[in-house]
């Protein structure tokens, strides 16, 4: 079971509590569930500040600069979501357009709707490209 948690890389939070109930971690009730809440307080908070806030197949707006610093807003579609270093999520787009973001690119690079990226670019220069 240890092994199977460490191959996934990431642990629900409801197999760890069980894993360490299963594997001598035994105290009391009143006790378990104090440190029960306090790891899903912990786990919460990590998953709020760390796992990206996308679906598969969700639609995103990103913007790019091309060489000319000409801005595109390019309609894309979530492809995967993935844990190596950290997590992140892929995205695809026309032309072959693909992308690979962060939690942190959500508002800056990655918008969820057209008009809070159109807004983001403050009145310059833009292409749109939206799938038809």
């Amino acid at each position: 079971m240890a092994d199977k948690l460490i191959n996934k890389q990431l642990v629900d939070i409801d197999e760890l509590l069980q894993f360490l109930s299963n594997n001598g971690f035994d105290i009391d009730d009143g006790v378990w569930n104090k440190h029960e809440m306090s790891l899903r307080k912990v786990f919460d908070e990590y998953k709020k500040n760390t796992i990206p806030d996308v679906e598969i197949g969700q639609t995103v707006w990103i913007i790019s600069r091309d060489y000319h610093d000409v801005y595109s807003i390019k309609e894309c579609h979530v492809h995967k979501k993935q844990i190596r270093a950290r997590y992140t999520f892929s995205v695809r787009g026309r032309h072959y357009y693909c992308g690979t973001f962060t939690k942190n690119s959500i508002g800056k690079t990655v918008f969820f709707s057209k008009e809070a990226a159109i807004q983001s670019l403050n009145g310059k220069e833009y292409k749109l490209e939206e799938w038809t």
